[in-house]
């Protein structure tokens, strides 16, 4: 499988599994939510045409956790920056894991903003779904 056909299946199944997570088919335990830090931590969410298509889905989903799940998921966020930053070569990777998640946020939502047809940020669904989703991460810093 050619390197691009194997990045577009990773790209479906996330797609496809967000979709069937927002639309109740899938339905997530608090380990579960794993998912969203381990989308996160993917380098193919950052490329521009994927970023796009998964941060709607995903950014929906993290919305639409029961505060139980959502807690669950900040908490698992923390720790899994927390086991990196343990020594000074593993606080480079925490930085970096820490500078991606925001940066596909920013990413995702700079481009909703200079795409938006709205006039007011609040008028745009996308993203003020963004924003709440983000807000949602940056508890966990």
């Amino acid at each position: 499988m050619a390197p691009f056909e194997a990045t577009r299946s990773v790209i479906s199944a996330l797609l496809a599994l967000m979709t069937e997570i927002r639309d109740g088919v899938q339905i997530l335990t608090p380990q579960q939510t794993s998912i969203f830090l381990i989308i996160l931590e993917n380098p193919l969410v950052m490329q521009p045409e994927y970023v796009c298509l998964l941060m709607p889905l995903l950014c929906s989903n993290i919305i639409k956790l029961d505060d139980s799940m959502r807690i669950y998921l900040v908490h698992l966020i923390c720790d899994s920056l927390k086991k990196l930053s343990d020594s000074r070569e593993e606080l480079l990777s925490a930085s970096y894991l820490f500078q991606q998640m925001i940066g596909i946020f920013q990413q995702f939502i700079t481009i909703q903003l200079l795409s938006s047809e709205y006039s007011q940020i609040n008028d745009d669904p996308v993203l003020v779904v963004a924003i709440q989703a983000f807000e949602v991460i940056c508890e966990a810093i």
